[in-house]
């Protein structure tokens, strides 16, 4: 069985770009608002959604894949520096910690095998690999058939699809998205443009 009903925190407390898209624009949800979704009970999955929680907080890096999972509460999260209006990759970072979209789905799903320390840079796929199927790691699905765990990608983005419905306006993601943003727990006010986007999901998982 893939999914059980578990919070984020329960799951932590056991386990323990990219340019912005226009599409994002709501801000993070705090904890206690967030109500528990159908979270895997495989341990696998399990690694992953520890790895993605533990993301919330730490600071965009262009080409990074590096974050502590002990919390950016309990660590410096880094801090993204852009050098003109336009942002990464015109920018500079400071700090041992910080991912980028791409950098951090590689981790969270652990892809290529075993890509799972987050405290190791061991960066693989840009977003516009993610765009694009790889057999043996990931394929395209429809939307109506999207679960918790699949990652949401366009050409110049991925993020990991965490709850709720995405023609609506309120939906819930884990992302790293620019200097400004960092990478978030991210609630979503503004449903997905279908045109733009496509659902991947993991082959093996």
């Amino acid at each position: 069985m893939r999914f059980v009903y578990l919070s984020f925190f329960t799951l932590l407390a056991s386990a323990c770009s990219s340019l912005p898209p226009a599409e994002n624009t709501g801000a993070a949800a705090a904890a206690n608002e967030i109500a528990p979704i159908e979270i895997t009970s495989d341990p696998y999955w399990m690694g992953v959604w520890a790895r993605a929680a533990s993301i919330d907080g730490f600071s965009y890096r262009w080409g990074g894949d590096q974050w502590d999972m002990a919390g950016a509460s309990n660590v410096d999260p880094g801090r993204c520096i852009p050098r003109d209006p336009n942002g990464c990759p015109n920018c500079d970072h400071e700090g041992e910690w910080g991912a980028d979209c791409s950098g951090f789905l590689s981790k969270a799903w652990g892809v290529p095998e075993g890509n799972t320390d987050t405290t190791v840079h061991n960066y693989h796929f840009n977003a516009p690999l993610f765009n694009k199927d790889r057999s043996g790691l990931w394929h395209t699905v429809g939307w109506d058939e999207i679960l918790p765990g699949d990652a949401l990608v366009n050409k110049n983005h991925v993020m990991l699809y965490e709850q709720g419905e995405v023609s609506s306006n309120d939906w819930y993601t884990y992302e790293c998205i620019g200097c400004v943003y960092g990478c978030k727990h991210n609630h979503k006010t503004r449903a997905v443009d279908r045109s733009k986007w496509h659902v991947i999901r993991l082959d093996t998982h």
